[in-house]
């Protein structure tokens, strides 16, 4: 089983969806984590449709890694209903209650898609506490969408979190004020 999900994984990685899904398809016998596997392989890619039917046929769909895989593959695309309706599904029709990454996830579509306060809302409501990966993902997305306001909050959360150890947040915070400048 571990070879048939590595080589599953490894045709994943160089973007050989057919190959990765030959081998799923062709295993002797599909545990959960070839299931996972492939639903992360369709949601990386960008074919969520594939993934949420995959994620349905799984025997077992009450998984915390294919939540994440299916919030990845939503955020990436930019659909954000899709992504709430997914993140909400897991306590209302599954009964699974969110985790850290499901979050992260969750404050990383709404950045994609420019709802900035309302990723700022989530991370400060958050039942688990922000780390860095989310307080630069907000920071990211201000950049992306230019709003010092939030960014300038977001950057002092990373900073805090981080404790000095990286240089993304400084980098971040610079590069939307100097586009925050080039832009009046």
């Amino acid at each position: 089983m571990i070879s048939w999900t590595s080589m599953l994984t490894a045709f994943s990685n160089s973007g050989k969806i057919d190959h990765a899904l030959w081998f799923f398809e062709n295993m002797p016998r599909r545990d959960l984590v070839a299931w996972n596997a492939m639903v992360a392989t369709y949601a990386q890619h960008g074919h969520i449709d594939q993934a949420k039917s995959l994620f349905f046929a799984m025997p077992e769909h009450d998984t915390d890694v294919a939540f994440v895989s299916l919030l990845v593959g939503f955020s990436h695309r930019g659909d954000v209903y899709r992504s709430w309706k997914c993140f909400r599904s897991m306590v209302s029709d599954f009964g699974l209650s969110p985790g850290k990454q499901h979050f992260s996830c969750m404050v990383d579509a709404l950045g994609r898609a420019g709802y900035l306060w309302e990723a700022q809302e989530l991370i400060a409501c958050m039942p688990v506490l922000p780390d860095p990966q989310d307080w630069t993902s907000l920071l990211a997305a201000c950049k992306t969408h230019g709003d010092c306001e939030v960014g300038t909050w977001a950057a002092e959360e990373a900073l805090k979190a981080e404790s000095g150890s990286h240089g993304a947040s400084y980098v971040l915070l610079a590069n939307l004020f100097k586009r925050s400048i080039n832009r009046q």
